[in-house]
């Protein structure tokens, strides 16, 4: 696998500031894009400890920075390194919240 960085960012968790690591390993062309100052919207995982085992908490972009080019993404327990694409294939994945979310849409 070849090496790659993590990009650090700070993110806004019920009014307080947590350190955190985007789980997105961002492709060389995209990493200009997150200069110091610049503001992403991440889905933040709702127990991350149970993710990874180097107990930093992880992060992944939402829908909305679908151009971003992506090599794969490291959970640090699981990681997935692929050719580079636009997209998450995270953000395909099912979550346990999907299903409340099912369910309140239905009632």
């Amino acid at each position: 696998m070849p090496a790659f960085d993590l990009i650090e960012a700070r993110v806004d968790i019920d009014g307080v500031q947590v350190g955190t690591t985007i789980a997105d390993i961002v492709a060389a062309e995209s990493l200009a894009r997150f200069a110091v100052g610049s503001v992403w919207d991440v889905y933040a995982f709702e127990d991350p400890a149970e993710l990874n085992n180097d107990h930093r908490t992880r992060v992944i972009l939402t829908e909305a920075h679908e151009d971003v080019v992506r090599t794969g993404y490291d959970l640090g327990t699981y990681v997935l390194h692929q050719g580079p694409g636009p997209g998450s294939d995270l953000l395909l994945r099912r979550f346990a919240d999907d299903r409340h979310a099912r369910k309140a849409a239905a009632s």
